[in-house]
């Protein structure tokens, strides 16, 4: 097993802003959306909708942590 250097670690963040006077929380990486949360009136309350279809984000005691992983992206 090797070992990844601290240069390595994605710079991932969660963040809140304000879209059409609503809040909306994303998951960024290294400066890229790469998943969005449900609104609370919507089909998609309490999940992670994709915006990258190489990440998937998934709660893990949220808010209070979430897990994100990277998955395989198959083109045909």
């Amino acid at each position: 097993m090797s070992k990844r250097k601290r240069g390595d670690d994605p710079d991932l963040h969660m963040i809140c802003i304000v879209e059409d006077g609503e809040p909306a929380i994303y998951i960024q990486m290294n400066g890229r959306r790469i998943a969005k949360r449900g609104h609370p009136d919507s089909p998609q309350r309490r999940t992670w909708i994709s915006l990258d279809p190489e990440w998937v984000v998934r709660d893990h005691n949220y808010p209070h942590g979430v897990e994100v992983e990277r998955v395989s992206v198959i083109m045909q």
